[in-house]
């Protein structure tokens, strides 16, 4: 097989015999993961040997390419293991001819992952090749033969299985028989795969693979977790495995998404009414660019996403997203590993948390090792008001530097639609045939007289189908409302009632309320219980915390694991509004818009959630092995947090609950304040949920009016203050371990209304931390407006003492607000400060905001009389700094404002200007606008 005619022969019969599998595949019933993931990759390896065949068209026989594409198509090569494999799921499908049996027929894990395991090492090998890179295909085949030594492991393992099970032995000695020389021709394989290395690496140089070390797996881990906690993999996982199988093809055929995705830096809106189907759509794509980076074995393809969630808001700023996009970049990138621990530097080295424009500078480092990044956000419309434009303005500002193809989803919302009313649009409809398949799916779990009557499921089928106006939320609302009817003419009743139009979604739920309250007492309850969490819950609760939640009752002091709750009567009670995600454990309700419709009616479904909530939280905290205080030792935080699941919740959210009910949770809130070690543990749960397992050993400073502070409880502190009576200006100014005292927390969490308080109970204005880091320091660089101006009122010192100083320069306020791009706040001091005048020859708000490309900032400070001849230690211009930096529309508006394009920067002999600046970094286009 020598010539490109004969190994093109080869992939044409290997290509017909995969067409013949996977449609037979496709027909078997009992459909296994197995199954399925046998089908899917088998029909990309379809798509691939096509691909290479094309390829190989008019290839010549001495192209070094087709010579290392030829060890493919070699006798026992990669691609004729393929075809052996083909050649027994055929056997086990046909039945020697028995079609009818053998579509009965179950996947044995064992043998199915074997086949699965040289399916994926070929999908790998081929993508190499159509990279036309004979060199890294070499290597690839060289990496074969690890995997190929793996197999060894299961081939004795199957031989055990084999000799051991001598009942099958008796019931199908034909298939042992294949088995049995499969594995022997396995064994073979192996030995030959062997020597086929061997000969291709005499041939080429190997290239070897670089191996991270447990350590160094573990540092990188602590810095993908410090970039975010997040696990949008996870959720991935979960949202596809909930896809029915064969749906979405309506995507790909789409002309709108195939240009999304193939064109450069395009943009793809899909909005779609609730319950359409957007974030499995969202799911789909991305598994579709996923799949294109992984057989293309292109590294320098990207791929992140994020899912929005409503319950997840506090969690999903901007900002937070954002470094959840370059996590997943950074995790598929070892060369982007360098950006991300500089950005932690940094940030060590200024004790703070990074900002987005800190994430927005290393994305773009991170964004120059990739050609193309496909970013996939998904229900943009669950994001606060200032997420949904704030998150688009700073893609779109990457976008145009780089290759980004985004793809959002989102409700009909008009301030959405006009954000992205210059990209193209596809809306997000169930299709017709998606929405049969799925009904045709959940015809095994109704009622038996439907299961088995043919024509009555057929009539279910039409009914649902009509019904739901391409809406599969209203599908699977409608195929649960079934479940309960167990004849024939209740069956046709309910379908009769279906309700259709614009209010069919809540007269659905509605019904589904009727059937909740219509269950036995005790069900009822459980399920009130169990949706009043899930409908108040401030992040997705996992099931093992839920259970515990619900198990806590007034005066308990540790949960009785009889008192636990089962998974399955916790979904099943609720009548289809809950589901359990398979991966991560998640318990919530189905859909966003069923939180709204229990919020539409919340005066009626749990009017007291929140002081039920708080106090469950609170008598937690409060359990007997709190009382002895925070752990020593990570080793038993962790222990103690794995033994109570819903530690971390509690301890994160009590104070959120609480903070609209403080008058009713008042006395129980007071006794756990008034106890040192529970707060200790409970802050150490704080920090925990946050992810600053540096502070988790530091909580035993902490009061009860920091607490107060942290979570907004203005109440609450001001009866805790007056029971204080006299130690009330001590409790006040108390410092925590970081030297925090409460008006520190209670600024960094932006809450003006804390602020005031604590002024008027007599909090130090000017307090320092261990930092040196005041109040109005956080307040600026934050830029928190309201409570700057607040703090500048009641006339809070100016001076940020040593935090932030260089050893070189004075810094102030004013450079902390321009470092940020906090044009407001730069207004605030100039009407605080109109004489503020800097040194000489000293960096200035303009050289900072010129460097940045901040153009407010710079607005702001010339409308105040900013210097523009002002110099830096380096003579520099704000104008040399824009110039350097290559920012035009900084420079156009310095020019406008009567820079002068003359100034010099006088360096021993060399003289400099902005225009020599330009020149010498390549900015051809500042060059001409300063001639």
């Amino acid at each position: 097989m020598g010539d490109p005619l004969s190994v093109t022969a080869s992939i044409i019969t290997v290509v017909g015999l995969t067409t013949k599998v996977v449609d037979y595949l496709k027909d078997v019933k009992d459909s296994t993961k197995e199954r399925i993931r046998c089908g899917d990759e088998a029909a990309d390896l379809y798509a691939l040997l096509s691909k290479l065949n094309s390829r190989l068209q008019g290839a010549s026989k001495t192209d070094p390419w087709f010579i290392s594409v030829r060890a493919l198509t070699v006798d026992n090569g990669p691609i004729d293991r393929f075809k052996t494999d083909l050649e027994f799921l055929w056997r086990k499908l046909t039945d020697g001819g028995k079609v009818k049996k053998a579509l009965l027929w179950k996947f044995d894990k064992g043998e199915v992952e074997k086949i699965l395991a040289r399916m994926k090492r070929l999908k790998a090998l081929i993508g190499v090749a159509l990279q036309m890179d004979h060199f890294k295909l070499s290597k690839a085949i060289k990496d074969d033969m690890t995997l190929i030594k793996d197999c060894t492991t299961l081939i004795k393992d199957d031989t055990t299985l084999i000799k051991d099970d001598t009942t099958l032995i008796k019931d199908d000695t034909t298939l042992i028989k294949d088995d049995t020389t499969l594995i022997k021709d396995d064994t073979t394989l192996i030995k030959d795969d062997t020597n086929l290395i061997r000969a291709q690496l005499s041939m080429l140089n190997p290239i070897q693979q670089d191996q991270q070390s447990d350590p160094e797996r573990e540092k990188l881990d602590q810095l993908l977790t410090w970039l975010s906690p997040t696990e949008f993999p996870t959720q991935l996982s979960d949202i596809l495995g909930r896809r029915q199988d064969g749906t979405g093809k309506w995507l790909f055929e789409a002309p709108e998404f195939l240009k999304g995705l193939l064109e450069s830096k395009q943009t793809l809106f899909c909005p779609g009414i609730p319950g359409a189907g957007k974030t499995v759509a969202a799911a789909t794509a991305i598994r579709h660019c996923l799949r294109t980076r992984d057989m293309t074995m292109d590294n320098s393809i990207g791929v992140a996403y994020v899912f929005c969630n409503y319950n997840a808001r506090e969690q999903q700023h901007t900002v937070h997203l954002l470094a959840a996009m370059l996590k997943q970049l950074v995790q598929s990138s070892p060369s982007a590993v360098k950006h991300a621990e500089k950005l932690r530097e940094k940030c060590k080295k200024s004790h703070t948390r990074f900002t987005t424009t800190d994430i927005i500078d290393t994305l773009s480092s991170v964004l120059e090792g990739f050609t193309t990044v496909y970013v996939v956000v998904d229900a943009l419309d669950e994001c606060s008001d200032e997420v949904r434009f704030s998150l688009p303005a700073k893609l779109q500002e990457l976008q145009g530097k780089y290759d980004l193809r985004i793809l959002v989803t989102s409700r009909f919302s008009s301030g959405i639609i006009d954000t992205f009313n210059n990209a193209l649009s596809l809306e997000v409809r169930a299709d017709p045939k998606d929405v049969e398949l799925y009904i045709a799916s959940r015809i095994e779990q109704l009622p038996r007289c439907i299961q088995r009557d043919p024509e009555l499921a057929l009539l279910v089928s039409k009914k649902i189908a009509e019904a739901t106006d391409r809406m599969f939320l209203l599908a699977q609302l409608y195929v649960d409302s079934l479940l309960d009817k167990g004849t024939k003419n209740k069956v046709k009743t309910a379908l009769e009632t279906l309700s259709t139009g614009t209010g069919a979604l809540t007269e659905a739920y509605n019904n589904v309320i009727h059937r909740i309250n219509s269950q036995l007492p005790g069900n009822a309850e459980l399920a009130h219980q169990v949706l009043m969490w899930l409908v108040h819950t401030r992040r997705n609760l996992t099931t093992a915390e839920l259970r515990e939640a619900l198990a806590v009752k007034p005066g308990m002091t540790e949960i009785d694991p009889d008192d636990l709750e089962d998974i399955e009567s916790l979904v099943s009670v609720c009548a289809g509004l809950v589901t359990v995600d398979g991966e991560s454990n998640i318990i919530r309700l189905v859909h966003y818009t069923t939180q709204q419709y229990f919020e539409s009616i919340k005066y009626k479904w749990g009017p007291d959630a929140q002081v039920e909530i708080t106090t469950v939280c609170l008598t937690y905290l409060s359990f007997e092995p709190f009382r002895e205080g925070a752990c020593d030792t990570e080793e038993d935080c962790v222990s103690r947090h794995r033994n109570h699941a819903f530690l971390t919740y509690a301890g994160r959210h009590w104070g959120d609950h609480a903070r609209s009910v403080q008058h009713d949770v008042l006395e129980v809130a007071h006794s756990f304040l008034q106890c040192n070690s529970l707060m200790a543990s409970a802050m150490q749960a704080f920090y925990r949920a946050g992810h600053w397992y540096w502070r988790t050993m530091w909580t035993k400073a902490t009061s009860a009016l920091h607490i107060c502070a942290l979570f907004g409880l203005d109440y609450l502190m001001e009866q805790f203050s007056l029971r204080l009576g006299n130690n009330t200006a001590l409790a006040v100014n108390a410092r925590d371990i970081d030297n925090h005292t409460p008006l520190h927390l209670a600024v960094r969490q932006n809450d003006s209304r804390i602020v005031k308080l604590l002024y008027t109970l007599g909090a130090d204005l000017d307090a320092q931390d261990f930092f040196g880091v005041t109040a109005i320091c956080t307040a600026v660089k934050n830029g928190y407006a309201q409570i700057t101006e607040l703090l500048l009122q009641l006339e809070a010192d100016t001076k940020i003492g040593k935090w932030g100083q260089t050893k070189r320069e004075e810094q102030t306020l004013f450079h902390l607000a321009a470092k940020s791009g906090h044009a407001e706040i730069i207004r605030m001091l100039f009407d605080h400060e109109p004489t503020m005048r800097f040194p000489k020859r000293s960096t200035t708000p303009l050289h900072i905001a010129a460097r940045a490309g901040f153009l407010d900032v710079l607005k702001v400070s010339l409308e105040k009389g900013a210097n523009l001849r002002a110099t830096d230690r380096s003579h520099h211009t704000p104008l040399y700094t824009a110039c350097y930096y290559g920012r035009e529309e900084v420079v156009k508006l310095l020019l406008d404002n009567g820079a002068d394009v003359a100034a010099t920067c006088r360096r021993a002999t060399i003289s400099d200007s902005p225009l020599h600046v330009a020149s010498r970094k390549g900015h051809t286009r500042l060059a001409e606008m300063l001639l």
